[in-house]
């Protein structure tokens, strides 16, 4: 049984790690509109009363965005904040509520795979949406997270998304699924070499929340869950290809699920991409850089599943080196 307090925004021990953070994601694809919103907060390490917000609105033409990464001290102990960008726990296990109102930056899924992104002009963007849950939050194996490297406590959990995205001025209606995660403990990027994580709510209800991740010198993480029928059972196995581009390639894979001695597949169609570079222990930059090798570029976007006949909007999130992607053939704007 999940504990309310495991949901809150937690208190900052004195005895924490150096490299301690806390981690909150949210990911959703409103199909009637075409926009998808995607947000990472994390605690920067060691200065963890500092928060990174991360906000990219991927919007309907399926290559243009508008991102934000902004930082904010901890004035605020209930809420998530960056200043611009807050995330809010209303109630724990149950509904959080999202607002941005400041700037962003317009750019391409090409460009933020071809080269970091530069400054230059910014527009207004607003954001106001409320995040309710569909079902028990998950918690992840304890046992499972000790030998991982970005964090010792992480739940997930499905929700409805409902609010507003206000861009060049006119207020677009959000309403859709989505999911959230809570991560907190030890963090470091530096050892992650593959990951893969894909989520979808379906029209019927069914769920799918699957997750692989390898790190040097650890076994894979495979994990997960589906609800099916009513019922949310664990997933013992997953597999996803790797990916091969910082451009999102290949767009279409398929996950293969195993819950028990049942296997399922489900493919999915990544539409959207932007890309980041993961900085070590903590912290996101906008767009690729290729300058390190061993630098860890992650690729985020709204995707079209597949799953025993039946479709649904949800989200790809992959992981890999910079020395195992194609460099993608693409001039970075200047």
């Amino acid at each position: 049984m999940t504990d309310a307090s495991d949901d809150r925004i937690q208190p900052l021990a004195d005895d924490r790690p150096a490299n301690w953070s806390e981690n909150l994601i949210l990911t959703s694809f409103d199909r009637s509109s075409g926009l998808s919103v995607y947000v990472h907060m994390g605690r920067m390490a060691p200065e963890a009363d500092v928060w990174e917000g991360v906000l990219s609105v991927f919007l309907p033409d399926r290559e243009h965005l508008l991102v934000s990464r902004t930082f904010g001290s901890d004035a605020c102990r209930s809420a998530a904040s960056s200043g611009n960008l807050v995330f809010s726990c209303d109630t724990p296990l149950q509904r959080w509520s999202l607002r941005y109102d400041g700037m962003a930056r317009r750019v391409t899924s090409s460009a933020a795979a071809a080269a970091p992104i530069a400054d230059g002009p910014v527009e207004r963007l607003r954001v106001d949406l409320t995040l309710d849950g569909l079902h028990d939050a998950w918690v992840m194996n304890k046992a499972a997270l000790s030998q991982q490297s970005w964090g010792h406590f992480h739940l997930e959990q499905a929700c409805r998304v409902h609010g507003h995205v206000v861009v060049e001025g006119s207020p677009i209606p959000i309403e859709c699924t989505g999911f959230r995660d809570h991560t907190y403990g030890a963090r470091s990027y530096g050892p992650l070499t593959h990951e893969a994580w894909v989520n979808c709510v379906f029209p019927s209800g069914r769920v799918i929340m699957a997750m692989l991740v390898e790190e040097a010198g650890a076994p894979p993480l495979r994990t997960g869950f589906v609800v099916a029928e009513g019922l949310a059972r664990p997933l013992t196995m997953v597999a996803a290809p790797a990916l091969t581009s910082a451009a999102g390639l290949p767009a279409a894979v398929e996950v293969t699920l195993e819950t028990g001695a049942k296997r399922t597949t489900a493919a999915v169609v990544q539409c959207h991409a932007m890309s980041y570079t993961l900085q070590a222990p903590v912290g996101f930059s906008l767009g690729v850089s290729y300058e390190d090798p061993d630098s860890v570029v992650l690729v985020e976007g709204p995707a079209i599943f597949d799953w025993d006949g039946e479709q649904g909007f949800g989200w790809l999130e992959r992981l890999r080196r910079v020395r195992a992607l194609q460099r993608p053939n693409v001039r970075a704007p200047r």
